[in-house]
């Protein structure tokens, strides 16, 4: 049975929090999983001082995350439920066209 770790992502408004299970099946997958925390974690500080870091920044400074899709997405779609609780209505299309690479995914993710 392979060990689970619990990361916590909270909210822009830091009211509601989303836990989500990653296995660390290699160090390999548990570093990326820090990434991506760490990543989502500073976007929410640099959108709360107005800086509105998009997923391709942080795609294009981090391309490990290419090599395993779920963290990618992870992050594209994280920038997606920020702008829903900013109050925006970021639309679908717009997502799969940014990213058709992930397009699949999304579609899952956005129908979910």
């Amino acid at each position: 049975m392979s060990r689970l770790d619990i990361n916590v992502v909270r909210s822009v408004d830091d009211r509601s929090s989303v836990v989500r299970d990653a296995p660390t099946e290699s160090p390999a997958a548990h570093d990326l999983s820090q990434v991506v925390a760490d990543l989502l974690a500073d976007r929410r500080r640099r959108w709360n001082d107005g800086d509105r870091v998009t997923a391709e920044q942080y795609l294009s400074e981090h391309p490990e995350l290419d090599a395993t899709p779920e963290y990618a997405i992870d992050l594209v779609y994280s920038e997606y439920l920020m702008r829903e609780q900013l109050g925006e209505r970021p639309q679908a299309d717009e997502y799969l066209a940014r990213f058709p690479r992930f397009a699949a995914q999304l579609s899952r993710q956005f129908n979910a």
